[in-house]
């Protein structure tokens, strides 16, 4: 999205009036090329974070900062040149956090990393404490009936998929916006969340949070990565675990502002091409990338933009003033209906290939222990699909000795390995033969195949339609060969 907004912040000088007689393409790409390599060397985004985040530092909407934050933009914008620079309030519901502490009483103490979830209400003064349930997938937990969790404590550790497109945290979002509500439904007391996070630092990652109207409101937080998978292992043992969760926190009514300002078009001033970042931030951090980053790059390529040649169009950049808690939207939306003639500002959607691989790690995530009973079955149907004694085939008048599954004693390791544009089950590679597929110690022949290839679940076949697909089981020493890094129980046969 801030890739596409620079694009146009850098075309707006050269863009033609009213789509009439437009400019050569190679007069758009030199003006291009000429302020792409002036922002190589051009500090504005580099002093910009570094300014908001020394001189003003954390950000929470409604909170003494945000005065600071305010007059701070107002005067940055306004030293690099920016014309009608101004504030734009609205009103919100501040939510300001207070101490927060949570550990494990049983079966032995530990402190836990966590942190409250943006909008949670705070625990009693005392605390909770009450027995955990651990929920590993946040289909899991729609799945459970009301009443589930009575009394209890609802932990889902569910991970946050890798992405490069950021994909992956859209994906997990709903587990935590609206599992406390979901979790209250089946009678939880309170509700921590696996931080949506792909790295393992003990720093939790906070966030808002939606309180659905038809469920009680319970407090929550975010644990760290590595608390939640410590939860997991205690699970595991099978022993009943206690904690003690605190939360505090306060809301009141606060203004805020919205900081506006621009470079004035010289032909069409009234046509705007808006940019734009959010100047709240979470309170943990400084936010130097979230969004001190997306302001700079705003900020930075409307004045370079304008830099170039005085721009045809206005570029206007707006740093919103409460987007965390998800207040910035609608306030600018109604206090900029009349920007383009009838039509309304409208919120940019996600693209449709954005939404599918949203919808497709979402289905991944509900599907986690479907996969997990197949990889169990696979490993069955491989047993039973063996020879116990050996056997002669033969293929062009040789004949070639098989060999049994595995060794005797040793458990087959199975690991998730790339194979022709999908996934099978790679364990020690074995020799190839022209024909055939391999399967354990056995050479399996073309017209033996169908017969002898144990069936995999949905979640688990490999290959595309029309690709080969090997399966091989090696013995419990580590495969040889290329392996695809994968989820961590994708190796836990």
């Amino acid at each position: 999205m801030r890739d596409w907004l620079m694009v146009l912040a850098i075309l707006a000088p050269c863009a033609a009036p009213a789509f009439a007689d437009p400019p050569a393409p190679d007069v758009l790409r030199a003006g291009a090329a000429a302020v792409r390599d002036r922002a190589l060397t051009d500090p504005t985004a580099y002093d910009y974070v570094e300014s908001l985040s020394v001189d003003v530092g954390q950000r929470l909407a409604g909170s003494e900062a945000t005065p600071r934050a305010t007059a701070w933009a107002e005067a940055e914008l306004t030293k690099l040149g920016f014309a009608n620079v101004h504030r734009e309030p609205f009103q919100i519901i501040a939510w300001l956090r207070g101490p927060e502490s949570a550990e494990i009483t049983t079966p032995h103490p530990q402190k836990l990393a966590i942190i409250g979830l943006g909008g949670s209400v705070p625990t009693p003064p005392q605390g909770i404490e009450a027995e955990i349930v651990v929920v590993r997938t946040y289909a899991e937990l729609l799945d459970a009936p009301p009443g589930a969790y009575d009394g209890k404590i609802a932990v889902l550790t569910q991970p946050m998929v890798r992405t490069q497109d950021g994909s992956g945290y859209g994906a997990d979002n709903p587990p935590r916006r609206q599992g406390p509500s979901e979790a209250a439904r089946r009678g939880a007391l309170a509700y921590l969340v696996r931080s949506l996070a792909t790295g393992e630092s003990r720093e939790p990652h906070t966030g808002a949070l939606n309180y659905a109207s038809d469920a009680p409101k319970i407090p929550a937080a975010a644990l760290s990565v590595i608390d939640a998978e410590l939860i997991d292992h205690l699970a595991a043992r099978g022993v009943p675990i206690r904690v003690r969760l605190k939360l505090d926190s306060t809301t009141k009514p606060a203004t805020v502002w919205t900081v506006e300002g621009e470079f004035r078009g010289t032909e069409h001033p009234d046509q705007i091409v808006q940019l734009g970042g959010h100047l709240d931030s979470w309170d943990p951090g400084t936010g130097s990338i979230d969004d001190g980053a997306g302001m700079a790059i705003a900020v930075a390529a409307a004045k370079l933009a304008a830099a170039q040649n005085p721009p045809r169009r206005s570029i206007r950049v707006a740093l919103f003033g409460a987007e965390e808690m998800d207040f910035a939207r609608p306030a600018f939306a109604a206090a900029h209906v009349g920007d383009r003639g009838d039509r309304r500002v409208r919120h940019r959607r996600r693209s449709r290939v954005a939404r599918r691989a949203a919808r497709r790690l979402a289905r991944r995530a509900r599907d986690e222990d479907l996969r997990r009973r197949d990889r169990a079955a696979l490993g069955q149907r491989l047993a039973r699909s063996q020879p116990r004694q050996r056997r002669r085939h033969r293929r062009s008048g040789s004949s070639r000795r098989t060999g049994v599954l595995g060794q005797p004693g040793r458990q087959p390791l199975l690991r998730l390995a790339p194979l022709r544009g999908g996934y099978a089950r790679q364990g020690r590679p074995q020799p190839a033969e022209p024909g055939c597929r391999h399967l354990g110690g056995v050479h399996l022949h073309r017209r033996q195949q169908r017969r002898r290839l144990p069936r995999v679940g949905a979640n688990e076949r490999a290959g595309s339609a029309g690709g080969a697909v090997r399966i091989a089981v090696g013995g419990a020493s580590a495969p040889q060969g290329r392996a695809l890094t994968a989820p961590r129980d994708s190796a836990r046969t």
